[in-house]
């Protein structure tokens, strides 16, 4: 058991399964495009695009009720480019 956990710490995994002491033939920064934040109008119209679908399923226009259904279309829009707060107030500003 002992030997185990000294093997452990030699390779030191990280989460994504890749050892640390390797390193990796891929460039971090080969799509720089994707690592760059959504801008205020690109949030806009996701906030936007997320209340036009939420409202279709609907059959209505949400309110503050339905927040979290309008937060969850445009967290998946957004696909991790924008932060949870800008996205948010987006979404309030326009309920």
């Amino acid at each position: 058991m002992r030997a185990r956990g000294r093997r452990w710490q030699q390779q030191r995994i990280d989460v994504a399964g890749h050892r640390a002491d390797v390193p990796s033939d891929e460039d971090e920064n080969e799509h720089p495009e994707l690592d760059q934040p959504l801008t205020d109008a690109e949030l806009a119209d996701v906030a936007d695009t997320a209340l036009a679908q939420v409202a279709e399923e609907l059959g209505e226009r949400p309110g503050m009720k339905q927040m979290g259904l309008v937060m969850k279309a445009a967290t998946a829009l957004a696909a991790g480019k924008a932060d949870g707060s800008r996205l948010s107030k987006a979404v309030k500003d326009r309920l």
